[in-house]
């Protein structure tokens, strides 16, 4: 996998996508985003949950399940690459911004807070506000197996 993340979406983290093996998967996350402050720590959840290990840094947590990447949960920092998600969705914009970004596929919730998720073609793509709604801005940016609540380390 070369060159650098380019967009967060439903199938992975451009041109990273979901079902890579979790060794080229991890050796290209730690290429974009620096050695990891938790490297492939045990997840201990149902399987039902769809991962059972995890990574994370300051700006990202990749999820695995059964040696394959299958989701992220982004938050973005200052010292990673500043990712979108679809049609433009940034962490850190304000709700409305990115309603009228998402259009009638956008949805918001007072769920965990506040929480919002995006229906495109190739799957949902969703994360937490930073308040319930109608306030907040876009606090993560999420995508692949959401199963149960995600772990952030």
């Amino acid at each position: 996998m070369h060159g650098r993340p380019t967009a967060l979406d439903a199938k992975g983290i451009e041109p990273l996508r979901f079902g890579a093996d979790e060794a080229s998967a991890e050796e290209t996350l730690m290429r974009w985003f620096g050695v990891p402050t938790h490297a492939l720590q045990p997840v201990h959840l149902p399987p039902a949950c769809g991962y059972d290990r995890a990574s994370s840094w300051p700006a990202l947590t990749a999820y695995f399940f059964r040696g394959r990447f299958v989701g992220y949960l982004y938050r973005g920092s200052q010292s990673a690459p500043e990712l979108a998600g679809p049609r433009g969705i940034r962490v850190g914009v304000p709700l409305a911004r990115a309603a009228a970004l998402g259009g009638v596929e956008f949805h918001r919730s007072a769920a965990e807070g506040g929480s919002w998720v995006l229906l495109t073609p190739a799957g949902k793509v969703g994360g937490l506000l930073t308040a319930v709604p109608p306030k907040g801005n876009i606090e993560t940016i999420d995508g692949g197996s959401l199963g149960c609540q995600m772990l952030v380390l």
